[in-house]
């Protein structure tokens, strides 16, 4: 017994140590974790909205990033070729749409199909074309919203350059960094408004799903527990079930503790990044000394993505 806080303290020292490993030289990429680093895609404060997994389009977008000025910055995020290739198979409308600016395409696919059930009521499929733009109808390229700049955001080298798309830019994604490999075309100079998106209705149920979410997870986890009580003490279990708590709870401690010094570091990091930013910041009000009229969020967006005027 003398020597189990010896052992503990290796086992902590060991678990440190492989974690640190983990995370500083073979990050882990998730959705979650690149959505957060394409928050600070723009180093300055010109975003209105950050959003991600939201269906603001025809499709649920990744992320989201609507500057101040009006335009819309969408992210795809991939972290496998797989997943990067099927996109193209299982997106095919998507793709048309953003494709349409260099292609000029009208229709989507199930244009023709709707054209061969009804032409019978059309005299020509000029006629048809002016129903679907009377009514609306999805199948016309002109009648979907898209962003204005649309990117791949991937690990760094999961895909080439010459993989892009002609519409699309790339962004590889690093651990509390990313770089910009090709940038974005712009798509169309449109700027939506909340209404024309229809962003209030969507950000309200969105807030509704989600709350469900949770409240069906916590009923979920009550019933789980519950059985797993009456289980552990119908086979008369009590003790080794709470030997077996108790070795999670220390777990769940050291674990945590490793949490908290990962923490430490990423404020470091985020430290030398703000750092970076308020020099930004203090060039900018330098400039604006001699150039009054200067728009530092104007001049990054141009910057980033050399817009034709």
């Amino acid at each position: 017994m003398a020597d189990e806080p010896n052992r503990h303290r290796k086992e902590h020292s060991v678990l440190q140590l492989y974690l640190a490993t983990m995370t500083q030289d073979k990050p882990i990429y998730t959705e979650e974790s690149m959505q957060r680093q394409l928050s600070r895609f723009f180093a300055y404060s010109s975003v209105k909205y950050d959003i991600d997994g939201l269906y603001v389009f025809g499709w649920e977008s990744d992320k989201l990033l609507e500057t101040r000025s009006g335009y819309i910055y969408e992210f795809e995020i991939k972290i496998s070729r797989a997943d990067f290739k099927n996109d193209f198979k299982h997106k095919r409308n998507k793709h048309i749409v953003l494709n349409s600016p260099f292609t000029g395409e009208k229709y989507l696919p199930e244009f023709w199909d709707f054209y061969e059930a009804n032409k019978h009521r059309f005299a020509s499929v000029e006629a048809w074309e002016g129903y679907c733009e009377k009514h609306g109808r999805t199948c016309l390229v002109a009648n979907h919203k898209k962003p204005n700049y649309f990117y791949y955001a991937v690990p760094p080298d999961l895909i080439a350059v010459d993989e892009v798309p002609q519409y699309a830019g790339l962004v590889y994604v690093k651990d509390y960094a990313f770089d910009i490999i090709k940038k974005a075309p712009l798509l169309h100079k449109e700027k939506y408004s909340d209404d024309q998106l229809g962003l209030g209705e969507k950000f309200y149920y969105n807030m509704v799903s989600w709350r469900q979410k949770c409240n069906t997870a916590k009923e979920e986890r009550d019933m789980y527990r519950e059985k797993l009580d009456a289980e552990i003490k119908a086979k008369g279990q009590e003790g080794a079930y709470s030997d077996m708590k108790r070795q999670c709870e220390f777990n769940l401690e050291l674990y945590q503790e490793t949490l908290r010094e990962l923490s430490e570091l990423r404020k470091l990091r985020y430290g030398e990044m703000m750092d970076h930013r308020r020099i930004e910041r203090a060039m900018a009000a330098e400039i604006r000394k001699h150039d009054p009229g200067f728009n530092y969020v104007k001049f990054e967006e141009e910057l980033l993505n050399d817009e034709q005027k």
